[in-house]
């Protein structure tokens, strides 16, 4: 959905991609479907989504989550935080988020101002994030993957 690598060559548009492979994503791997990613790429320097593929089982199901996302302007580092059913193979689409987030927090760690595009003033103007806001955000979410890891650890164990 969106713009593809090539188009951002052709139009002048610098990016970033953001790639989670399905063989990171515990339900392909409970299903034995680690073929296949998300890729989403973004305006540089900002979460704003431009374009995506999905290449996975259920990719039809998943495009609509980041077509909503690019229409309703909610950024990258939105979607990473917020929490997908577990487990899904649309955790990949996380995974995307998180990595953004990622970098967020080592511009965060530099003392860099963050700023996300689609946290918008009145005015219209990008916002700037509150770092101890965003830091707590990166952990939480951090913390939500690390339980969802153990909890998969766990199941495995148990067959």
């Amino acid at each position: 959905t969106g713009l593809y690598e090539r188009d951002f060559a052709e139009r002048g548009i610098e990016c970033e991609t953001y790639k989670t492979g399905l063989e990171h994503c515990d339900r392909a791997i409970l299903e034995s479907a680690t073929e296949g990613f998300v890729k989403i790429h973004v305006l540089k320097g900002t979460d704003t989504i431009l374009g995506a593929t999905i290449v996975a089982p259920c990719a039809g199901e998943m495009i609509s989550e980041l077509t909503v996302a690019m229409q309703a302007d909610i950024g990258l580092g939105t979607l990473g935080r917020v929490v997908h059913p577990y487990p899904t193979i649309a955790e990949a689409i996380k995974g995307c988020g998180i990595s953004y987030n990622r970098t967020q927090w080592k511009r965060l760690e530099e003392g860099k101002v963050v700023e996300q595009a689609s946290a918008k003033t009145k005015a219209g103007a990008p916002s700037k994030a509150e770092p101890a806001a965003l830091a707590a955000t990166i952990i939480a979410t951090a913390v939500v993957s690390a339980a969802a890891t153990a909890a998969v650890l766990m199941l495995s164990r148990r067959r």
